[in-house]
């Protein structure tokens, strides 16, 4: 089934329902205050007790030259070049969660509502992100606020009534869940394998790759036929336009195979090394 069919009511709440359940073991228990996820602490202890720097050859300088501008990307290497797009990678995501989460704030959030675990995973990426840099020798980044077209975007997203704003965020989770599938692929081919750091990396990618693919599933389930109809409308504008947005991804990889493969997706998109641990979107339709 493709990712833009359109589900019945009944498949929506059913998603709605397990997808909640499916966050609650995964992530464990919320604590509000320190917007912090009780499993993803835990797993965040065990990454750092392990930590330890890579062996291999790493191109710092270039790395930060193209994240000062965008035109020395074209001449880097593929690994500075994959380094830049993990950086870039979840800057948009991290802006509209901010801005989504300063609003929320200002009033109780639900422990029985998905969008509180979805919003929290969100932190976990960006440090995930972050400490993949670290162990490369990338010390101290910050991310930085998206520009252009990518920022309108985006504070449209956070702003918008939520029955408009989840047509947007559908596009972003498809763009998101190939990207990231891309981002993990090539590092695994760039990054030594005989290094253990680089297991450590490809599977905070991984984990990244899996809440990602929860998230797209629980926005689909949250639209009706009117709004899928006009995801699918505007899919084949928007997604390039996202990917085209990405400076690192857009040098790194071709725009036109990341945009066919989004526009495919589909409910079997799981790499099989992932397939136990990802939301199983599929099952939740089959019927009683």
């Amino acid at each position: 089934m493709s990712i833009f069919d359109t589900l019945t009511k009944i498949e929506r709440d059913r998603t709605q329902d397990a997808y909640l359940e499916y966050v609650k073991g995964r992530d464990g228990v919320p604590d509000l205050a320190a917007r912090s996820l009780k499993k993803r602490e835990a797993y965040f202890a065990k990454v750092e007790a392990e930590a330890a720097k890579y062996q291999g050859d790493v191109p710092t300088a270039e790395f930060f030259a193209g994240m000062k501008s965008n035109r020395e990307l074209k001449q880097m290497s593929e690994l500075g070049q994959w380094m830049c797009c993990v950086a870039r990678s979840n800057e948009g995501e991290s802006f509209v969660i901010d801005m989504a989460l300063a609003d929320s704030d200002k009033r109780s959030r639900d422990l029985n509502d998905p969008i509180t675990y979805v919003q929290l995973e969100e932190f976990y990426h960006t440090r995930m992100l972050l400490h993949s840099l670290d162990l490369l020798g990338v010390s101290d980044l910050r991310l930085s606020e998206p520009r252009g077209f990518g920022r309108t975007f985006l504070t449209l997203l956070a702003r918008m009534p939520k029955d408009v704003s989840n047509v947007l965020a559908l596009l972003g989770e498809v763009a998101g869940v190939v990207l990231f599938d891309a981002l993990r692929d090539k590092g695994a081919e760039l990054l030594d394998a005989d290094d253990p750091v680089t297991a450590q990396i490809l599977d905070m990618l991984d984990q990244l790759l899996i809440d990602e693919y929860g998230h797209m599933a629980f926005v689909r389930s949250r639209l009706g036929p009117v709004r899928m109809e006009l995801v699918r409308k505007m899919a084949p504008k928007f997604i390039p336009r996202m990917y085209l947005d990405n400076r690192p991804a857009a040098a790194l990889f071709s725009l036109r195979e990341l945009t066919e493969r989004a526009l495919a997706m589909d409910l079997d998109f799981p790499p099989e090394r992932i397939q136990a641990r990802v939301f199983d979107a599929k099952a939740v339709m089959a019927p009683n």
